[in-house]
């Protein structure tokens, strides 16, 4: 292995860096994960590291370089994210389903919770040297609770809290076969659960069994596995015997050394021999990891330091292969649950087979699957238990994901429940889906594995990264943990820019060899004072809907756009939810101290629980809107007989009540306005907008985030059901100015809105001012300004050329004409280019250097893309343009005034964009449209324009493709390389002059 930096200089930066005295800002109660928990989480300006985004950081195993995993810890602080979320990659997992067979260092040695994944090489415990580095560096720290997936831990083969499964055997028997006498099939692979024999109907399907010729015949076979019985009517049926074991899975997160090719050697203990996957559906799954990591992990000064820096202990998507979830005392929580045995019926509930039923058996797999998420409820709550217990941590999970069950009642048994973008495809109406039941529960924080895209590593853009936040953030997502951050340093059998996961399929590689780092900041900052508003104060939402699925995230549920373009905000629970404490009607209000629900809404296809309808009756008796969206609804979760029958009774009962509404038209927001329930916030606008609404109790504010998901310009205004004082929030400069132009009621402030595709503003209500706000504001306006805004004591009205007055209408009751100039926009042309060149290393083997970098310059009569300059077609880097202009413009005529000053508009920023007017820099622009106002910086004369740009690393890269690796693994799939991409300033660059009035105190 290639070591990047001397002996000598690591030392030296572990004792600086043990030097540093970094003040860590977690909870006061490390396992609050409540609403309005007392936490310190800096100012709106600058945020804390406690609500600040992390990245996922891959290490590839334990035989990685102590120093690069302090550098990398000490990057991640410098560009302003909170720290890492740490996780062994270990080709994720290995074969069969991992990245890759060989490991070109030794498993046995270098694998997940040996002595090496403790002490990293020669200097300390790996884990220890991350923990230790994140506390010098002020940070707080996620980590995996195993390898891979966070699923498993090293473990003796037959340790009972490894993951279970079911092994069947089936003996079919041929025609004129009457009776069976002999061993069961498949005796000896494990403990028996059932035999159960079955029949189908002859010249029918072998799959669709005959529900009344199910049978256990289980308490029939003897202790050597003999069975006998006759078959009945066999001229009616074929006949199947199932012998169904329970035996363990085996699965691994991280393959043994047995497993892999390389330089492996034999495991001395069962320690070095990989990582099993735990039983999910037991606590007894969590407690053997848990042990593990008391025995093996936490020593040594390790659980004093996770006390101090650690945030959450976390587990990934459950991506544990087996044909059956199971459990060791699965069946008795099932008779316990659902009043009768499942064994009779298991080849249907779970095995594959169906009945000549109405329902095809669907019955059983119903009450299989809530079964199912029942016991892995027990899992997940054990895990939350034990680290909040002992680690003093809080416990974070993707919970359901990849497990046929409802996923909602199961969110809630988690400190902070966490969600990605891969699989939820961007989609608001799926997170809304997951952070129902989250925000019910109050959690504070909803987390999400963010940007995970199929082919696009090393070409996602900032901004769409932010867009896709933003997404969350408009479903009631609050945190981001960005994928991801793979470790920096050298590696065997590894290329130039380092580690990369997933065969270069998924985005993306966030680290110090992206063109973009030294500009990560300022994503950071934005995203943080986003997560600053949205993890404070208490969700409120307008519209719930009843939900009860048994695949999560699986459609979307509301797929009209009706309530978005009224303004309605909506969220899911399922009716399991209903038996949640914080599920209660007052005041005809549901969740009054949550998210205060003023309507129940249940589609037509909904499925509906006897336990869960009882509840919605009880609703509806305490005056709770309720309306069925569609018609009645009819299906029923588990068709049981006597079910269907109180259902029935019970809906038809709630249609009579006079707040029990039926609607057959689709037009669900015309009828929630019919009865009188208005939307927090009534939009008026040419396209649909996103609000989300969160109240903090504690300063009597409200905070509203409204975002424009489409691409197109967005122009309207805004009912705000608050009548305190309006301020607008840059979550890009970080100010918080008084909103200029608004009209207000005793109840209600109505305040224009035009925000460009993909832009969002937040929107804060004070009850009393938190900084100067003018005496007077703007009512109404005419024509078209460039801006009104706040400016002290002031309100400034800024306007560009018209073609007609402007005139204003002030609080105060005066009409005012607003000031404009004469002079046109002008564009902004003959551009100088300095690129500095991030190109790829002579020898791709040397990982250390960020990039080789080279300058080259290029004069530009126009702007345009560099796949049209001569020489940067496959470039990535840094591009340093720089433009003059003559200000003031020249009068068009001699009876014009001189403009006061001037915007410049640089459209969307492609990637990252810093901006200086004459060697001033300007504070960060939105991307969603960069423009700024440079008036305070011109000069009479020459003026200089200089704007800096980064691409991502894609063009620079494709020549060399197919030549990168790591640890040996190639770009996925083969031959495929990336198209390129258009980079650098487009343009057109406009300038805007304009001219000032300042109304009220100047």
């Amino acid at each position: 292995m290639k070591l990047s930096k001397v002996t000598k200089v690591f030392l030296g930066i572990l004792l600086q860096q043990t030097a540093i005295s970094a003040v860590v800002a977690l909870p006061k109660n490390l396992t609050d994960d409540q609403v309005q928990a007392d936490i310190d989480a800096g100012t709106f300006e600058k945020p804390s590291v406690n609500v600040r985004p992390r990245f996922r950081y891959w290490v590839p195993d334990a035989a990685v370089e102590p120093e690069w995993i302090i550098d990398d810890v000490k990057e991640i602080a410098r560009i302003g994210a909170s720290g890492f979320e740490l996780l062994g990659y270990y080709l994720y997992g290995g074969p069969p389903l991992g990245w890759g067979d060989f490991a070109p260092v030794d498993w046995s040695v270098y694998g997940w919770g040996t002595d090496a994944w403790r002490r990293a090489q020669f200097v300390d415990k790996l884990f220890k040297t991350f923990a230790q580095a994140t506390k010098d560096n002020g940070l707080i720290m996620d980590f995996a609770m195993g390898p891979n997936q966070g699923q498993g831990v090293p473990a003796e083969y037959d340790d009972d809290g490894k993951a279970w499964d079911l092994s069947t055997s089936e003996t079919r028997f041929s025609e004129g076969e009457t009776n069976f006498d002999g061993i069961l099939k498949g005796w000896g692979t494990g403990p028996l659960e059932a035999a159960v024999l079955a029949g189908s109907l002859k010249n029918g399907s072998t799959k669709i069994l005959a529900a009344n010729t199910l049978e256990d015949v289980s308490d029939l076979v003897g202790e050597d596995g003999r069975l006998t019985i006759d078959l009945p009517e066999t001229d009616k049926y074929n006949y199947v015997l199932f012998g169904i074991y329970l035996v363990h899975s085996h699965f691994m997160n991280q393959d043994s050394p047995l497993l892999m090719q390389g330089p492996q050697k034999l495991p001395q203990t069962w320690v070095q021999n990989g990582s099993w996957a735990v039983d999910h559906y037991s606590a007894q799954g969590a407690k053997l990891a848990a042990k593990f990591w008391e025995e093996h992990v936490l020593r040594d000064g390790v659980l004093e330091l996770v006390k101090e820096v650690g945030n959450y202990a976390w587990e990934d998507s459950v991506e544990i292969r087996q044909k059956v979830r199971w459990t060791r005392d699965f069946a008795k929580s099932f008779q316990e649950q659902h009043k009768y045995q499942i064994q009779r019926v298991l080849p249907v509930a779970c095995l594959g087979y169906n009945t000549d039923q109405e329902d095809q058996g669907e019955t059983y797999r119903m009450d299989y699957r809530d079964t199912v998420a029942k016991k892995y409820g027990e899992y997940l709550q054990e895990w939350t238990r034990w680290t909040n217990e002992h680690l003093g941590v809080q416990f974070s999970a993707q919970v359901s994901y990849g497990i046929w069950m409802d996923m909602l009642p199961n969110i809630p048994k988690v400190n902070a429940p966490e969600c990605e973008t891969l699989i939820y495809e961007d989609l608001v109406d799926k997170y809304r889906q997951y952070s129902g039941a989250a925000n019910l529960a109050g959690k504070r924080v909803i987390s999400i594995e963010m940007g995970a895209e199929i082919y696009t590593a090393f070409q996602q853009p900032l901004p769409r990264l932010v867009d896709k936040f933003k997404r969350a953030v408009a479903g009631g997502i609050n945190q981001a943990v960005i994928h991801g951050s793979p470790y920096s340093g050298g590696y065997p059998n590894t290329t130039w820019p380092g580690m990369m996961t997933f065969g270069y399929q998924f985005s993306d590689c966030h680290n110090r060899h992206q063109p973009a780092w030294e500009d990560y900041s300022q994503i950071m900052d934005a995203m943080a004072r986003l997560q600053y508003i949205f993890q404070s104060g208490i969700p409120r939402r307008d519209v719930l809907f009843w939900e009860k699925r048994f695949w999560f995230p699986g459609n979307i549920s509301y797929a009209r756009t009706d309530l978005e373009e009224i303004g309605f905000s909506y969220e899911y629970l399922s009716p399991d939810n209903f038996q949640m404490p914080e599920a209660v009607v007052e005041n005809k209000i549901f969740a009054p101290e949550r998210q205060q629900f003023k309507v129940l809404v249940v589609q037509l296809l909904e499925f509906l629980t006897l336990p869960g309808v009882k509840k919605l009756d009880e609703y509806a008796r305490a005056g709770l809107p309720i309306i069925f969206d569609g018609g009645v609804p009819f299906r029923l979760w588990s068709n049981h007989k006597c079910v269907d029958n109180q259902v029935k009774k019970l809906m038809d009962k709630m249609t009579e009540l006079e707040n029990v509404h039926v609607i057959t038209d689709g037009k669900l927001a015309e009828a929630l306005l019919s009865i009188g329930i208005e939307p927090r916030t009534r939009v008026i606008a040419n396209n649909s907008l996103y609000t989300v609404w969160r109240e903090d109790t504690k300063t009597d504010s409200d905070y509203v985030f409204v975002y424009n998901p489409s691409a197109h310009p967005v122009s309207g205004s805004v009912d705000f059901a608050s009548a305190k004082v309006p301020f607008f929030y840059d979550i890009w400069s970080g100010q918080r100015l008084p909103v200029a132009h608004y009209t207000k009621t005793d109840t209600v402030t109505t305040i224009p809105i035009h925000l460009y595709g993909n832009q969002s503003t937040i929107i804060a209500f004070h009850s009393k001012p938190i900084n100067s706000v003018p005496d007077v504001h703007v009512t109404s306006i005419s024509g078209e300004p460039l801006s009104v805004a706040s400016a002290g004591s002031s309100v400034s009205i800024k306007a560009g050329k018209a073609v007609s007055s402007i005139t204003a209408a002030i609080s105060d009751g005066q009409s005012i004409t607003v000031g404009h100039t004469d002079a046109s926009p002008f564009e902004l042309t003959d551009w100088n280019l300095t690129v500095e060149h991030w190109d790829p290393p002579e020898d791709l083997a040397d990982v250390t250097i960020d990039a080789r970098k080279s300058n080259t310059t290029h004069q530009l009569a126009r702007l345009k893309s560099w796949l049209e300059v001569e020489g940067l077609e496959n470039t990535s880097g840094r591009g340093h343009y720089s433009a003059n202009f003559t200000w003031p413009p020249a009068a068009p005529n001699s009876t014009s005034s001189a403009p006061d000053g001037a915007f410049i508009d640089l459209g969307r920023v492609e990637h990252t964009l810093t901006l200086s007017a004459n060697g001033e820099r300007l504070p960060p622009l939105d991307p969603s449209h960069g423009m700024a106002d440079i008036g305070a910086y011109l000069k009479d004369g020459e003026n200089e324009i200089e704007v800096v740009i980064a691409t991502t690393l894609v063009n620079g890269i494709r020549p060399i493709w197919n030549d990168m690796r790591f640890s040996g693994t190639v770009p996925e799939p083969p031959r495929r390389i990336p198209p390129a991409q258009e980079y650098g300033l487009k343009g057109p660059v406009v300038i805007i002059p304009y001219k000032e009035t300042l109304i009220g105190k100047a």
